[in-house]
């Protein structure tokens, strides 16, 4: 059998354009250009040659199924026996790893991707767990730990067809993940929505709000996903042009929103008066070009005119931001006409702000209304006089009658 595999070689050229860089970049973000197609080889890599559980209930295995058992098969050691750690570079010995056990980092990364909010499907989460990996420079050791540790790669890999089973490939997949972990990565780990269905990553922005009791946002639930469908002109959210139709609400006030979005109005309501910060994952990426998997989710969605709103080119004329139709009933939207103004807190409210407020707020923290009087009227005197008479003889408002000065009787 060859010594070499195309799939290592190209696994090669992207971790050379990551550390040596054109030009090189001391923080790689993930809107580097090599970051997808070596997230997307590194995965067909640990898919070649995986062996499927002959259980009739075991159910079917991803390539990242064994990293999530490395806590396990660590643990599950014969009585007195120590795994070695030496073998990985940088453990720093078995001491300082806890007498052998696996690198807390790897450990943390895995139960930061089991409890993510944002994946629910196990490929998702092990796109997750190999970003985190990434962003703690540990992407080496699971591989590591797997071949020369617990020695256990012939459990879920084939020896002939596969590059982890294979003593020779697997030593030179290990020293270009050694050299990757060298790499300093700057990733933002929440934006992980899409990596469900796609290792493409959408652009994800963090927008802070003025306090508000309403965005000013329509939004349509669409696989989970908060997506929005129109923004009420004048309302906070359409202050600058930042959120566009399209966009996805992705985290509200600290709190991911995604499988979620019934909890919006309470947590506006809870948080009345102040600043709310939030993440929208974009419908365009930074070329103006619009996130495929975004057209996807609209397509089968039925999002007719969404989709056909979305695709508009970004410098083509518009007509009020919005989709003709959408109503603003919504937990985010303003209730009745675009600029009603809304009662805010004490505590949030600007001098400015309070003179179109009523009642409004004096400095004693007491309401207070301004009135103007018109006049008295006898009720007695009115059902003296037939309603059909009064009707007939009398306008609206009716005039004042003087007060009575004849003796009390």
């Amino acid at each position: 059998m060859s010594v070499s595999d195309p799939l290592l070689k190209r696994l090669k050229q992207h971790v050379l354009s990551l550390r040596v860089g054109d030009p090189p970049q001391a923080d790689i973000p993930d809107s580097h250009p090599s970051l997808e197609p070596l997230c997307s080889t590194l995965e067909e890599i640990l898919a070649k040659g995986l062996r499927q559980s002959a259980g009739l209930f075991s159910g079917h295995r991803d390539c990242y199924h064994w990293m999530f058992l490395l806590p396990d098969l660590c643990s599950r050691r014969p009585p007195g026996v120590t795994l070695d750690f030496q073998q990985v570079p940088g453990a720093g010995g078995s001491d300082s790893l806890g007498g052998g056990h696996l690198h807390p980092g790897v450990e943390a990364a895995i139960q930061a991707a089991k409890s993510e909010p944002r994946v629910r499907e196990p490929l998702g989460r092990g796109r997750l767990l190999v970003r985190c990996l990434l962003q703690r420079r540990l992407i080496h050791w699971p591989v590591l730990t797997l071949c020369r540790v617990l020695r256990q790669a012939a459990d879920f890999y084939d020896d002939l067809y596969s590059i982890v089973g294979n003593d020779i490939l697997a030593e030179i997949l290990a020293s270009l993940l050694l050299e990757l972990s060298k790499a300093k990565f700057a990733l933002n780990l929440r934006n992980a929505a899409f990596l469900d269905c796609s290792w493409s990553l959408p652009r994800y922005c963090y927008y802070e709000f003025v306090p508000c009791s309403k965005l000013g946002l329509h939004l349509v639930c669409m696989q989970g996903h908060q997506v929005v469908e129109a923004v009420l002109p004048g309302s906070v959210a359409a202050e600058d042009a930042k959120i566009e139709p399209g966009d996805i609400l992705d985290e509200l006030l600290g709190q991911c929103i995604k499988f979620n979005g019934a909890r919006i109005r309470k947590m506006i309501k809870d948080n009345q008066g102040w600043p709310v910060p939030t993440w929208f994952i974009k419908a365009r990426l930074p070329d103006a070009s619009l996130y495929q998997p975004l057209l996807h989710l609209l397509k089968s969605a039925g999002q007719a005119g969404l989709l056909n709103h979305v695709r508009r080119h970004p410098d083509a004329p518009r007509a009020p931001r919005g989709i003709p139709g959408v109503n603003f009933d919504d937990p985010l939207a303003e209730d009745g006409a675009a600029g009603q103004s809304q009662l805010m807190p004490i505590h949030a409210r600007l001098d400015e702000d309070a003179s179109d407020d009523i009642p409004a707020a004096n400095p004693d923290m007491a309401p207070t209304y301004s009135v103007r009087y018109v006049g008295n009227l006898s009720m007695a005197a009115m059902a003296a006089c037939p309603l059909s008479s009064r009707a007939s003889s009398e306008s609206w408002p009716p005039s004042p009658i003087p007060p009575s000065t004849g003796p009390a009787d």
